[in-house]
């Protein structure tokens, strides 16, 4: 938990392996990710034009205007509210603006806001009321946290007056206590500044400390001031008001903030902060009536998005209580889940209940001696896994076994008078400037070009804004992540259990929607340690393939291994294949078209995107896959250019990298990118398996708009998909001087990269991985296509189309990989670039404090 106790590296995903038990969440420049937070942020701001609005967002403290009043009397007692010349009340020290103030520092500026708040907890404590918070400005140092990399400086925050953390623990306490962080700046033109280094803080607090419900956050640029309030659901910002004018509405904030307890601030009264016997610093969690002490974090989500799951994946024991940290006897170690649902959601339990419910509806079927008739679409090996398994009821062995759950706090609810505000972090683009003449055209003119790829996004879809719900669910076996597997042929083996895991589901009629490499697991028998198997989790996202209802708040997936229909929400396959296309159309042709796409898109489409089906969760695992050898297979030396080579296609962000969409939509794409990057010779034998899965995904997708309640084609898909994870897992036995995968701990993922991207990313990785292969003398392989050419291939063709693109002989042609179909979308995105802010470098003022600020990396979830 300390900066001895890790290493420096990034990782993404990023899970926590420290000896306390976590690791570092941020890279050493992660201030270059501060525009990147406040990119994710945006759509995720509600706007209050009215204070009154606003109000039901602050913790729940009676604080009438008879109180207020009261305060006035006390301050100006207390000669902290002064009468000017004009009559006007002021707070003492702000006679005038920040801005045209003599005083030198900005800390020195607003450091009269320590005496006026101090001396409203005075007249708290006049009330006979202890008041929970003081005002703490230490603007100057940089701020202590449990994780490694959360070295950044804080104007000043509203510190607990009693500490969260044990007086035994040596853990440092400042940022642990800081309930309500603020940033000050002296000039308003600072103010988009001011609010990204407020939005770093509140995002690596809240990815930090596990007992974080919501936050609040107060800016200051000159004498404008607005109060913020952030939850896994959605995030409000207050209107602006000039805090010397409307000192009232000041004071009333600073009251209901300081008669807050530590609940109502944010602070999880069932998550204790406790220190273990040997000194490490544990949290202790209470489920329902049961307590668990966490022994070492296994995953803890790391967006930069506040709005999400905020997923954590303990490893824990049980204890008697808060305060009696003896681990119960007889109980074995489990594994905690702490997640945030839409409220009203089901749970993962509940959906687990559901899908054993179905898988014992048709073992009863198989007993009565009916045969199922969805069976005989999958080839014999796997239809009679499946037969033995619905009849000796085992499907309960490839799913996590749930020892018990609870339901918690939800998050506020969107009120009246808060509206969408995505220009909050930023300034607005400036008026197009007309095209000063008639022979230009007007239309490119008039037109402003986005200056960055997130302008370029689908337009946004409809939002409620609902509130989430605190979940947790305890787990028996102790499994562990695709991402600390180190054995390339575990990870196969995982992976076909993972798949039949998923066909068990298919056969229930439900998708996963959120395959990943933090809920695929590797168990190992606790009595016979030779025996391991692989084990599906995460089905708090799962939904039965028939419930085409979507809600209206966009659910947090996983980008690295999301599909890319559902990334960029649009649809791969046409509506009308090439051979009916006539080349003189009539009308009568063109009205069949268009029932032809409104049939289509009615089985295709949500109401608010695409539909996720079975092949989805097929592709999930083939990005898992590829994602694995590349980023943790050992590669001495380690080719130039290949950490650039994943980034082009594995980044969190929520727009889908051009790279990765030309993998699936491009044939022979793939091929040349592995030659390049895959081309170690342990693993060469796998790109065959690799390009031909790819294709058949390709050629299903095709025809998928046709065939979206074909329950056949997805069983045929499944036999295929475990096929080639088995022939792979068998290549890699066969060898063995097969090196182990790299860890977590030495397996850096890929630092962003802070030059401007080409106009075309896929021409930038088919010249980058041209440029590798000459520079080792090597020619690329020939475009050959397999023979796979229709998405109900057989094994023998798949085997087939495998060993055609393992013989190549001629270099690619230029057209392979050069361009794609949306060439507007140039220049995407990289995790970490960050165009440089002009109001950033226009005063010396940004320089002063709270500029090295760490903000967090986008995490798996």
């Amino acid at each position: 938990r300390t900066a001895s106790d890790t290493t420096q590296q990034s990782f993404r995903p990023n899970p926590i392996n420290t000896s306390q038990g976590r690791t570092q969440i941020f890279t050493e420049n992660a201030t270059d990710h501060r525009q990147g937070i406040a990119k994710e942020m945006n759509a995720e701001m509600l706007l209050c034009e009215e204070i009154l609005n606003f109000l039901r967002y602050l913790p729940e403290v009676q604080v009438s205007d008879e109180d207020v009043e009261q305060a006035v009397q006390f301050l100006k007692e207390k000669h902290v509210l002064l009468t000017r010349s004009d009559k006007i009340l002021r707070f003492a020290g702000f006679k005038r603006t920040p801005s045209k103030s003599d005083k030198r520092t900005e800390k020195e500026r607003f450091k009269p806001l320590v005496k006026i708040i101090t001396e409203i907890g005075n007249f708290v404590k006049s009330k006979d009321r202890t008041p929970s918070c003081v005002l703490t400005q230490k603007c100057d140092n940089y701020n202590h946290t449990e994780t490694v990399g959360g070295n950044f400086k804080i104007d000043a925050y509203l510190k607990l007056a009693r500490s969260t953390v044990p007086e035994a623990s040596d853990v440092p306490r400042p940022l642990a206590d800081a309930a309500v962080p603020c940033e000050f700046k002296s000039f308003l033109k600072l103010r988009f500044q001011n609010r990204k280094q407020l939005l770093g803080h509140i995002s690596f607090t809240m990815t930090d400390d596990p007992r974080r419900m919501h936050m609040y956050g107060i800016t200051i640029e000159d004498s404008t001031m607005a109060v913020w309030y952030f939850s896994r659901g959605y995030s409000v910002k207050s209107p602006d008001f000039d805090f010397r004018q409307d000192y009232r509405l000041f004071i009333r904030i600073m009251l209901i903030f300081l008669l807050a307890n530590k609940e109502k601030l944010g602070y999880d009264p069932t998550v204790k902060r406790r220190t273990d016997s040997d000194g490490k610093p544990c949290f202790i969690y209470q489920v329902d009536n049961r307590y668990f002490k966490t022994v070492r974090s296994i995953f803890e989500s790391r967006r930069l998005c506040v709005t999400g799951r905020g997923t954590r994946v303990w490893q824990v024991v049980e204890v008697r209580s808060f305060e009696n940290l003896e681990p119960i006897k007889g109980r074995s170690e489990m594994v905690l889940k702490d997640v945030w649902l839409n409220k009203g959601a089901m749970t993962e339990g509940q959906n687990l209940r559901a899908i054993f419910d179905e898988l014992e509806k048709l073992s009863l079927v198989l007993q009565s001696g009916t045969e199922l008739a969805i069976l005989s679409e999958f080839d014999q090996e796997e239809r009679q896994r499946l037969r033995d398994c619905l009849l000796q009821r085992t499907w309960g062995r490839y799913f996590l076994t749930k020892e018990c759950d609870w339901q918690g706090y939800s998050s506020t609810g969107r009120g009246d008078g808060a509206e969408p505000n995505n220009q909050l972090f930023d300034a607005p683009p400036s008026d197009p400037i007309p095209a000063s003449s008639s022979l230009t055209s007007e239309t490119r003119h008039s037109t402003p070009r986005p200056t960055d790829p997130a302008d370029r996004r689908l337009p946004q879809r409809p939002r409620s804004y609902g509130s989430k719900q605190q979940y947790r669910i305890v787990y028996q076996e102790i499994c562990t992540p695709m991402h600390e597997v180190r054995p390339l042929s575990h990870v196969f083996t995982a992976l076909e259990d993972c798949v039949f895991a998923l066909q068990l589901m298919f056969l229930a009629g439900w998708v996963h929607r959120d395959i990943s490499s933090g809920n695929v697991y590797l168990y190992t028998d606790k009595e016979r340690q030779d025996q391991i198997r692989g084990i599906l989790g995460d089905l708090e996202y799962a939904k039965r393939f028939s419930d085409t209802r979507c809600s209206l708040d966009p659910k947090t997936g996983t980008a690295y291994f999301m599909a890319v229909e559902i990334q960029t929400q649009q649809l791969i396959g046409t509506t009308i294949s090439p051979e009916n296309q006539k080349a003189k159309p009539t009308k009568k042709d063109m009205e069949d078209r268009v029932k032809m796409k409104q049939a289509v898109d009615n089985a295709a489409k949500t109401v608010t995107g695409v539909r996720h089906h079975f092949q989805h969760d097929m592709e999930s695992v083939f990005w898992l896959l590829l994602w694995i050898l590349l980023r943790r297979f050992p590669r001495d030396p380690k080719p130039a250019g290949l950490d650039d080579a994943i980034l082009d296609v594995f980044q969190d962000t929520s727009t889908c990298p051009l790279t990765r969409a030309e993998i699936i939509k491009h044939d022979n794409f793939l091929e040349n990118y592995l030659n390049c990057w895959l081309d170690d010779i342990h693993l060469r034998d796998l790109i065959p398996y690799l390009a031909s899965f790819r294709d058949l995904l390709k050629n299903a997708y095709d025809e998928r708009p046709k065939k979206m309640e074909d329950l056949a084609d997805y069983a045929n898909l499944y036999s295929l998909l475990c096929w080639m994870l088995g022939k792979c897992r068998d290549l890699m036995v066969k060898q063995p001087d097969l090196p182990l995968l790299l860890s977590w701990r030495s397996s850096p993922s890929p630092q962003p990269v802070n030059t401007p991207s080409p106009a075309n990313p896929a021409v930038q990785v088919h010249e980058r991985s041209k440029r590798k292969r000459a520079s080792d003398g090597d020619k690329l392989p020939k475009n050959a296509r397999s023979k796979v050419d229709h998405p109900t291939a057989s094994r023998s063709d798949l085997q087939d189309g495998a060993i055609q693109c393992a013989k190549p002989d001629d270099p690619p042609s230029e057209e392979s990989g050069s361009s794609s179909d949306d060439e507007d979308e140039e220049n995407n995105t990289r995790l970490g670039s960050e165009e440089s802010d002009p109001e950033e470098s226009d005063s010396e003022e940004s320089d002063e404090s709270d500029d090295d600020e760490y903000v967090p990396e986008q995490d798996l979830q």
